[in-house]
């Protein structure tokens, strides 16, 4: 989803960086949720970028995001 839209559409690069948080691939989770930081505030959606960004922060701790 995420070539298919370009890396443009944050909310797919989100998923993709929680999947590989998952799976341990903390660097590749980190590179795609600042990618999709950056996307999502160059479309001012804030409300986003700051989802994302607590995510980030959890996967540069080398930890995974799991919903509640």
């Amino acid at each position: 989803v995420c070539q298919s839209t370009r890396f443009e559409v944050p909310e797919p690069m989100d998923t993709l960086a929680a999947a590989y948080a998952e799976s341990g691939q903390f660097e590749q989770a980190v590179e795609v949720a600042e990618r999709a930081v950056a996307v999502a505030d160059t479309q001012g959606r804030a409300g986003l970028v700051n989802e994302i960004r607590q995510r980030l922060g959890l996967y540069r701790q080398g930890q995974a995001y799991r919903s509640p």
